[in-house]
């Protein structure tokens, strides 16, 4: 909190610096967790969503460790159902697509296609 013997035009510059110092800290912090400066994709809420339905087009496959927030699978789970292997006849049941920054990448963000993962459960109940 700025000092109590503060006029208007010094409590707007206290709250600038106050505004810049913390977009100073999470730029660093960014920085700090992604040394290469790769671009991150935005979280699921932040996800383009289709007019007519609250639910994401898309997912990410989780972290490691955790559930997805649709459907409570696994990443492992997840990978056995958009991954090609033998189970499945090295034709996966639910669409994906892997997103590169550049063609030339060997790395990219799998990306879930979620009406389809969606229809796929709704078919095995």
């Amino acid at each position: 909190m700025p000092p109590q013997n503060m006029n208007s035009q010094h409590v707007k510059r206290y709250f600038a610096t106050v505004q810049h110092t913390t977009f100073v800290a999470a730029e660093k912090r960014w920085k700090a967790d992604n040394p290469k400066g790769w671009v991150q994709i935005p979280n699921m809420h932040q996800k383009i969503l289709r007019s007519d339905s609250p639910l994401p087009i898309w997912i990410r496959l989780p972290r490691s460790g955790t559930k997805d927030l649709h459907t409570g699978l696994s990443r492992s789970a997840l990978n056995a159902l958009i991954l090609p292997t033998d189970k499945n006849n090295f034709r996966p049941s639910v669409r994906s697509k892997v997103v590169k920054s550049n063609r030339s990448n060997r790395r990219g963000v799998r990306l879930i296609d979620l009406e389809s993962l969606l229809a796929h459960i709704e078919s095995q109940a």
